[in-house]
């Protein structure tokens, strides 16, 4: 998580968030504060987990202190296709989601992957890794930041 917010000396478990992951599975994720010297919040992060191609995907995410920009994410567990869906370890795939919306994100199977928008070009050859990621996001985005809201850790009204 250090090199996603860098700025951050600590982490500081705030609260527990069930996530759905369809199917009728559920799992829980511990949500942190990544705070700076002077206790200032500087960033959330989080476990995400996912079903990707050959097995689960795990990512460890983090977003900005308004919940609003991804920071970026790092791979904890995947042991997708080499040569295909692995490739969601790489920069230029990953690199699409550091400053991206920390809301719903769209896969396009075409696009400009330096654009910085809420729009994932997925992996040629590699989609069902890809989706994994994004549908994960989406899954985990769409409990935790309604979640920080509720208990007062957010105060933006979006």
């Amino acid at each position: 998580m250090s090199n996603l917010l860098p700025a951050a000396k600590s982490l500081q478990l705030v609260l527990d968030v069930e996530v759905d992951l369809g199917g009728g599975k559920k799992v829980t994720t511990q949500v942190f504060k990544a705070v700076a010297d002077d206790q200032s919040c500087i960033g959330w992060s989080f476990k995400v987990q996912g079903s990707g191609f050959a097995d689960k995907i795990e990512l460890i995410v983090a977003v900005d202190a308004d919940f609003e920009k991804m920071a970026g994410y790092n791979i904890l567990y995947a042991a997708e296709t080499p040569g295909f869906g692995d490739r969601i370890k790489q920069s230029y795939f990953r690199d699409q989601f550091v400053g991206a919306p920390a809301g719903q994100l769209t896969l396009a199977a075409t696009g400009e992957p330096k654009k910085i928008d809420a729009e994932i070009v997925a992996i040629s050859g590699a989609t069902v890794s890809s989706t994994a990621v994004v549908d994960a996001l989406n899954a985990y985005f769409e409990r935790i930041k309604p979640a920080l809201r509720e208990k007062g850790f957010l105060k933006n009204a979006r």
